[in-house]
């Protein structure tokens, strides 16, 4: 594979997008010196001499950018991609570059400058066109752009099995970049009027602003617009060979794309290379015809390098790259508050509104990886807007398996999974109880759920499980708890997000431990990434450093629950770490709550944060009950409990607005302050034994976990660190299920996580494919046993 090469960054070109916008165009010396930078930034360490045989070696054969676009772009994807009878496929020891490659350039692209390279097409022939694009066009881009790896025994074992069960995969966030970039042509206004909405939230400033300098919506709007004049004036110059439609010189036609008062030609919002093939035919994908039209394009450049065509498709594809690096997450987007921004943004929502061709695009394009989807969605707040949206997911279901039933294909088996949002409490928290408003609204949202499902049987046997979904530094697992407990009475299976990312990989063990706790998981319920029980220790610190920040009172927290672990294991009670533990919790605990408490009461007071606050502190039952979450068997339950005054004393104050201060006062702590490495990896070991007893299983999301987790690549991967454990320790480790967590994000579908992992395996994992086999094996059996009935 070529690896040593800096057109990879072609399409990440900011200055370039900046120059073109302006009216200015752009020269082979100026994209030389901008994919240098790029390439530079990425490892600062290594001397300028290295980068520039880089950019020497990578442009030896490079004359113009028209050869940049066609040969550059082709070479990408040499010892990467291949084809038998017209399918292309990843080659199999290439799958971890590729993952990692079309985060930087969209699958389409990468596979269109393939074809192109492999095929001569006699445009001026009807017939040819139309034979080209069924037969290498359409056959790779029908319903996915997303090509998978030629791994021939887990192709077959994927047939022999009926596909594969995924577990974790959101509606929303699962459309490829090249499907939305035909919605963002067609119809940029209403992309605008979404990102304008999603402009309100700083996160998402913060995003679009790292990652360009051109941004406003209205500038983006201008930008999609331009792009579709580009297509149209490719479509004019190349097709219909009217030189002339380009009026003026370049820098004239440049400065009018994006401006947003000129009436050019390009208006439409079809893409006109449409008509190149026999639209009567009814094989019509978008993203196909966006192939074509790149194949043709590059024929054109790669004989016509000199007339400003290759600066229109440049541009073009430069507005595209940005697309991407605003919906795919990037290997510099480190961390969930990056993913986070990205589902913030709006840039998904009018494209995600639509489910059919999501549905046949997860499949993949021989239709056979799945053979289970547990689809993921965001309860809403009333009936009638709940039961509309899940007729929408049902109508596009049943329109898919109708069309399989006519053509005698299975389809796969579908179930949802309601995931609650966590959310931060914003700038003006209730003055009493953390989260109030997030309490109240997950509260009002589990019943109308709970009532909905009990009322239709359509929807309660479609409606399997509960999940609480997005960023773990928005709300704890105790915010949830009243509401799951609630929803225990209408569904019997649960998941949670937990221990994905955290500011201490304490806090992410601990995590996974209140969200088993404080939700009352039992058998056949699971955790969604758990990252922190699987991440090596000495990773995580060399990945954050020796000092980090956290809040007084997480750590306080922290110390709390290894505190309550210390008191059930005598392993833990022998290290070293147990003398100083003590006085640690008490000083925070005087710190924080400016008096002096036992530690038995710390640590009863972190245990009964399970139950709603607002019936915890109610005087009596008439007080109660006018509480908005008010629960007749949880205010039973509360009411037997008999908490201690003092306990009861530290709750309050833990949710009081006067000691919140000290509660989040921020200080620097050394990585390993009172915890050595080997004390978190028993922490780790400790709770993977815990769910194991409680038979909870653990979804593993490959592609999504290394981009958000502590990783540089699948080689430090925590999977591997839970499958060797379980060949040493069996009985200690829960069961791993495989999920894909939110397919457009992450740029994968369930054969390709699935492949990921075999290519490790059988790589650096050093194991025979028949032992791959038996792990992959193991983990679907894990999934066949642990979907949600």
């Amino acid at each position: 594979m070529n690896k040593q090469t800096i057109i990879r960054h072609v399409l990440g070109d900011n200055e370039s997008l900046s120059q073109y916008a302006t009216g200015d165009v752009v020269t082979l010396v100026d994209i030389k010196r901008r994919l240098f930078a790029l390439e530079r930034g990425e490892n600062t360490h290594i001397p300028d001499h290295h980068y520039r045989l880089l950019v020497e070696k990578s442009f030896k054969d490079l004359k113009n950018l028209a050869d940049v676009l066609t040969i550059g772009l082709s070479e990408l994807s040499e010892n990467i991609l291949d084809s038998d009878n017209g399918r292309l496929f990843v080659i199999p020891n290439a799958q971890h570059h590729w993952q990692d490659l079309i985060t930087e350039i969209t699958p389409l692209l990468l596979q269109s400058t393939f074809i192109w390279k492999q095929n001569r097409v006699k445009w001026n022939n009807p017939v040819d066109v139309q034979s080209f694009y069924d037969q290498c066009i359409l056959l790779n881009f029908r319903h996915t752009a997303l090509p998978s790896p030629d791994i021939g025994p887990l192709q077959d074992f994927c047939v022999k099995n009926k596909g594969f069960h995924d577990l974790h995969m959101h509606l929303n966030g699962a459309t490829e970049v090249d499907v939305i970039w035909q919605d963002y042509l067609q119809f940029p206004d209403k992309i605008y009027n979404e990102l304008t909405e999603g402009w309100k939230s700083e996160k998402v400033r913060e995003l679009l602003e790292q990652e360009t300098s051109l941004f406003i919506p209205l500038k983006f709007r201008n930008l999609l617009t331009g792009a579709r004049r580009i297509r149209h004036l490719l479509y004019k110059i190349i097709v219909i060979k009217n030189p002339d439609s380009v009026h003026g010189s370049l820098k004239n036609v440049l400065r009018n794309l994006t401006d947003n008062s000129s009436s050019i030609p390009g208006d439409n919002s079809n893409n006109p290379f449409l008509n190149l093939i026999i639209q009567e035919k009814n094989e019509i994908s978008p993203i196909a015809v966006e192939a074509l039209m790149y194949v043709r394009v590059m024929d054109y450049i790669s004989d016509n390098p000199n007339n400003g065509v290759s600066e229109l498709f440049h541009f073009y594809l430069l507005i595209l790259g940005l697309c991407n690096r605003l919906l795919v997450q990037q290997r510099h987007q480190n961390g969930f508050e990056q993913f986070q921004k990205i589902t913030l943004s709006g840039l998904r929502e009018y494209t995600e509104r639509k489910y059919e061709d999501r549905f046949h695009q997860i499949r993949g394009n021989k239709l056979g990886h799945l053979s289970l989807l547990e689809g993921r969605f965001s309860p809403k707040d009333t009936e009638e807007k709940l039961s509309t949206m899940l007729n929408s997911v049902v109508n596009a279901w049943d329109i898919m398996v109708s069309s399989d039933r006519k053509k005698g294909i299975k389809s796969p088996d579908f179930k949802l999974v309601a995931h609650f949002i966590k959310k931060s409490e914003g700038k003006n928290p209730d003055n009493n109880i953390r989260h109030k408003k997030l309490r109240i609204d997950l509260m009002n949202r589990a019943i109308v759920l709970s009532l909905l499902t009990r009322k239709y049987k359509k929807y309660k046997k479609l409606v399997t499980g509960i999940d609480a979904a997005s960023s773990e530094f928005d709300a704890p697992p105790e915010v949830f708890a009243p509401s799951f407990r609630l929803l225990r009475r209408s569904f019997n299976h649960f998941t949670y997000h937990a221990g994905e990312d955290f500011h201490h990989i304490t806090s992410g063990i601990r995590a996974i431990y209140e969200a088993i706790i404080f939700t009352d998981m039992h058998s056949g319920d699971r955790i969604g990434h758990a990252v922190a029980i699987g991440l090596s220790p000495s990773q995580w610190i060399k990945s954050m450093g020796k000092q980090l920040l956290i809040t007084k009172g997480e750590w306080l927290d922290n110390l709390i629950f290894v505190y309550h672990l210390i008191k059930k294991d005598t392993e833990i009670t022998s290290r070293p770490f147990h003398k100083k533990i003590v006085p640690a919790i008490l000083k925070l605990a005087q710190e924080i709550y400016q008096e002096n408490y036992s530690l038995d009461n710390l640590e009863q007071s972190w245990l009964y944060r399970k139950y709603e606050p607002m019936l915890v502190f109610a005087k009596d039952r008439e007080q109660a009950q006018y509480r908005t979450v008010f629960d007749e068997e949880q205010w039973q339950e509360i009411k037997h409990l008999k908490i201690p005054d003092k306990t009861k004393e530290i709750l309050r104050k833990y949710h009081s607005s006067k000691n919140r201060p000290y509660y989040e006062e921020i200080i620097t702590i050394n990585s390993n302050e009172i915890f050595t490495n080997a004390d978190l990896l028993i922490f780790q070991r400790k709770v993977l034994k815990f769910m194991q007893a409680r038979n909870i299983a653990i979804e593993a999301l490959p592609t999504s976990n290394i981009r958000i987790g502590h990783y540089q690549n699948f080689k430090a991967y925590h999977l591997w660190n839970w499958l060797k454990w379980h060949a040493i320790d069996k009985e200690h480790i829960p069961p791993i299920v495989i999920g894909t967590d939110d397919t457009g994000i992450f740029a994968t579908n369930i054969f390709n996580e699935y492949a990921n992992i075999f290519h490790h395996l059988t790589g650096a994992g050093k194991k025979s494919v028949s032992s791959a086999l038996d792990t992959i094996k193991m983990l679907e059996d894990n999934s066949k046993k642990f979907f949600f009935k």
